[in-house]
Order: C-alpha cells, then sequence, then structure tokens
C-alpha cells in the first residue's frame, strides 16, 4: 500500500487559519497540535495563535495541547471525503488525545 504525501493535506489544515470565520470561530484558540502517523512514523506539528494563524513543521513535541494519530491513508482520504470522519473515529483508525472541546473546535477544520 502506498503511503500517501500528508503534507500538502496538512497545509490545507494550516491555510483554514486565514479565513475570517474561521478566525473569528477560533478566537483566543492558542495550541499545539501533534500529528502522529503510524504508517510513516512521521510526526507533524500545528502551531496556531489565538486562532488567527497557524503554522507547520516535521516536528514533534513532548507535551502538545492534542495529540491525532493515525495513518496518512486514512488522513487524506478523510479529507478527499472517501472515508467518513465519524466512522473513522469510532473504529479508532484516527485516535484523538486532547481536550473534547479542542476536538470539536477543530473538527470542521479537519474534517
Amino acid at each position: 500500500m502506498k503511503m500517501a504525501d500528508v503534507q500538502p493535506y496538512l497545509q490545507k489544515i494550516v491555510d483554514q487559519f486565514s479565513k475570517p470565520q474561521v478566525q473569528t470561530s477560533l478566537k483566543g484558540f492558542t495550541r499545539v497540535i501533534l500529528f502522529r502517523f503510524t504508517d510513516t512514523r512521521e510526526d507533524w506539528l500545528i502551531h496556531t495563535v489565538d486562532g488567527k494563524g497557524a503554522s507547520l513543521e516535521k516536528s514533534t513535541v513532548s507535551n502538545p495541547d492534542l495529540v491525532v494519530t493515525t495513518t496518512t491513508e486514512v488522513l487524506t482520504g478523510v479529507m478527499d471525503r472517501r472515508i467518513n470522519a465519524m466512522a473513522a473515529y469510532m473504529g479508532r483508525r484516527i485516535q484523538v488525545k486532547g481536550p473534547m472541546e479542542d476536538l470539536m473546535r477543530l473538527q470542521k477544520l479537519l474534517f
């Protein structure tokens, strides 16, 4: 099975933070979100600042605010609408550690 290049997909998430409606709904949202991909063993970070912007880097931290663990295939499938996000979450193909409130706020960006 071919592993997908997730960087363009993660960049799409980061780009969402430049939209005015996203900035309004995420006002005050400053977080470090770690995406951990089990198939490629890669870690990617998205840093958000006050909901006004975000940055992406291929790195890791010891204490992120939110950890999303999945495979490149599942993330790209969800973002391309080939895989149902809720079904992937309920089937534990996407696992999230962190405050449920943060997950709910980010759900619109990710899926």
